[in-house]
């Protein structure tokens, strides 16, 4: 009768989790029909969109795109391009399926059936590991959150769903490995992580992110364990990725520009553990000292672990100072200043997103530490929950004390201190694995998201599993009070059936978690809202659209228009013409050059050179134009007015055909990649 009862609730629990994955994937797709044809939510998608095409078309990238950053072209050896592979594979093979499936078809709906296959794993690896309850409430979370739902909606079309996917993938397969008893299921475990690994570093440069967790799990593993176990799975893990991702692609093996350190990100971290791992197999086996280090292996792991850390502190002093001169300036300029997806998020941003999710999953972190570890886990519960109210309370912190200087100081401090007493549980036996690898990504994620909001997108799924789990330990002590005997009758324990009641309270806490909030109310009540309006089509509706399209019509492939860098990419794919910059950053300092030689000059000999330096035949501008400049005034005869065709001077877009003079010659000064640099790859 149990045997059957068991079953029957594990079947009604699978239809459940079907059912929410399924309402998860149908609310990231209702704002296709307010998607013009051939338009997307973000910029980056139509980068995206024109590989994947070139793939499809011609079955390979070249390697360089000669059709933006005119006239050196985008050096695509130093990206990571597999996303362009994967949908541009997945439209030729679903084209022999479905009748006129186009790539487009393919392009927008991409991010939400990404999305939706990773909240598959990551929701039957929580039912395996924590049961029905834990997953089908995180599944719940993470499918309604209106900050997962903006970054996985279709028509977004950027890599991020995809990335997640791979992330979440190569972490809850490791994990699974980790867990199994059978040798086989272990072996294919970890090879499935290891491929994922491999699919996750051709993917994104900041994949190294979800590598970490994998690796602070190990490192546990290595500090509470007297002998190596399962090295040679951990060894087959290292060489799936770490050689090939070496091999595959020239930004590990020579990287320049936003590339420059993505070895040492990368595959240098695994190779340490590995390191690590068989130097102390090594001399606790083959050694002459074997007897004497033996019963000290906890004390040598320490030792080795230590002198690694220092290692790589100072390796990455060395690569800050590095940052210092390339990427810090970048970061702070002008231009990254207007990119507000780089801007640190306010308090009412998390509200808005995530409803009473963020709070509860702070509590719901420190309470997973303390049930984990015990009473010797409370100085790291009150650093992580010191943690949690500087990263999402840093707005209104920073103004009660008026310096943000003092507030970043103070998050460096809970930082090391949530680093050095999560150290002292080292001594601990027991191993959480699960626990421990989602803390190490709530905290990465959650320290770059204090800094900029695109990086929020990651931190849903570990706040969704810390509130689950904090409601599913909520219900069971309050069905335990009420089943106690000192509290209640016989004959009211049996009018309150144990796992009935504990079902209710679960649901009902879950239900005050989606309709709850501090100030905007539960998350749930923004989810529709989330789905449709937080992200509008690019361009849209409007006269920029028209000009695009109007120059897809009329201008040809080898037209060079000269326009703000945001617009590159839909200039690309929209008008069908090369560019001399776009919205992937590649060369900042030709922005920079741009703007100051073209938008905002007042000199015309000035623009003139610039754009004949980069081949520019036509100029583009809209309402983002300036009032001031040479492009709001009267112009030579070197602008020739071309679109529109009527109203040219009222219009807010205007598209100019540049005949230049004789005198105009082209100067090399603007094909610098950065000031006072000789031309050649970015530094």
């Amino acid at each position: 009768m149990q045997t059957a009862h068991q079953s029957v609730a594990a079947v009604i629990g699978t239809g459940c989790l079907c059912a929410v994955l399924l309402l998860g994937l149908w609310l990231r797709v209702q704002g296709v029909p307010g998607l013009p044809v051939g338009q997307f939510t973000e910029t980056d998608a139509y980068l995206y969109y024109q590989q994947a095409a070139t793939i499809a078309e011609t079955g390979h990238l070249p390697a360089r795109d000669m059709t933006r950053w005119v006239p050196l072209g985008r050096d695509l050896g130093q990206t990571l391009n597999l996303y362009a592979y994967v949908l541009a594979y997945t439209y030729q093979a679903m084209a022999w399926v479905i009748p006129g499936l186009t790539l487009y078809h393919v392009v927008v709906y991409a991010p939400a059936f990404c999305f939706s296959f990773a909240l598959a794993g990551f929701s039957l690896f929580l039912y395996w590991t924590h049961g029905a309850r834990v997953a089908l409430s995180a599944a719940v979370i993470v499918a309604t959150l209106p900050a997962t739902i903006e970054r996985s909606a279709a028509g977004f079309s950027d890599r991020d769903a995809w990335c997640l996917l791979l992330g979440l993938l190569s972490v809850v397969t490791y994990l699974t490995a980790g867990r199994s008893t059978d040798a086989r299921h272990r072996l294919l475990w970890t090879l499935v992580s290891g491929v994922v690994m491999l699919c996750g570093g051709l993917s994104w440069e900041g994949f190294a992110g979800f590598s970490v967790c994998i690796l602070g799990v190990e490192l546990w593993k290595f500090l509470t364990t007297d002998a190596e176990e399962g090295l040679g799975y951990y060894l087959l893990w290292v060489c799936l990725f770490v050689p090939l991702l070496y091999l595959a692609s020239p930004a590990y093996r020579q990287g320049t520009g936003f590339a420059t350190h993505l070895r040492v990100i990368l595959l240098v971290p695994p190779v340490v553990v590995l390191g690590l791992r068989s130097l102390r197999h090594g001399l606790l086996r083959y050694s002459p000292w074997r007897d004497v280090l033996t019963p000290h292996a906890r004390k040598l792991a320490a030792g080795l672990t230590l002198s690694a850390l220092a290692a790589a502190l100072a390796l990455l002093h060395g690569i800050w100072q590095s940052f210092e001169v390339t990427t810090v300036p970048f970061s702070n300029s002008a231009l990254m200043q207007s990119v507000g997806e780089l801007q640190p998020p306010h308090s009412g941003y998390w509200m808005f997103r995530y409803g009473s999710v963020y709070l509860i999953g702070s509590l719901g972190m420190a309470a997973a530490v303390l049930r984990a570890w015990g009473k010797p886990a409370r100085p790291f519960a009150l650093c992580l929950l010191a943690f949690a109210a500087l990263v999402f309370f840093r707005q209104p912190l920073d103004t009660l004390w008026g310096d943000t200087a003092f507030g970043d100081a103070l998050f460096a401090i809970a930082t090391l201190a949530c680093g050095f007493t999560l150290l002292r549980l080292v001594g601990k036996q027991q191993r959480h694995d699960t626990v421990l690898a989602l803390l190490i990504w709530a905290l990465l994620w959650m320290t770059l998201s204090r800094n900029a909001k695109r990086y929020d997108f990651f931190i849903g799924i570990p706040l969704a599993y810390f509130t689950a789990d904090l409601v599913r330990a909520v219900s069971d002590w309050l069905c335990n009070v009420v089943h106690n005997p000192l509290y209640t009758t016989a004959h009211a324990r049996q009018k309150i059936p144990y796992t009935p009641f504990n079902i209710a309270l679960t649901t009902g806490a879950l239900l005050l978690v989606l309709l709850w909030g501090p100030r905007e109310g539960g998350h749930l009540l923004r989810t529709g809202l989330a789905a449709t309006q937080f992200r509008t089509p690019i361009p849209g509706n409007r006269e920029l659209a028209r000009a695009f399209h109007w120059m897809q019509q009329h201008l040809t492939a080898d037209a060079v228009v000269a326009a703000e860098w945001s617009f590159g990419t839909q200039l690309n794919v929209l008008a069908g013409v090369k560019t001399i910059t776009g919205p992937d950053h590649y060369l900042p300092y030709w922005i920079q050059m741009y703007d100051d030689a073209v938008r905002f000059t007042t000199n015309e000999i000035e623009a003139l050179e610039f754009l004949k330096t980069h081949g520019a035949t036509h100029i583009l501008i809209t309402e983002k134009q300036p009032p001031h400049g040479i492009l709001r005034q009267s112009l030579s005869d070197a602008f020739v007015p071309l679109y529109p065709e009527e109203g040219f001077e009222a219009a807010t877009v205007k598209l100019w055909r540049l005949r230049y003079p004789p005198e105009i010659q082209p100067q090399p000064k603007y094909l610098e990649l950065a000031p006072g640099t000789e031309n050649g790859e970015p530094l």
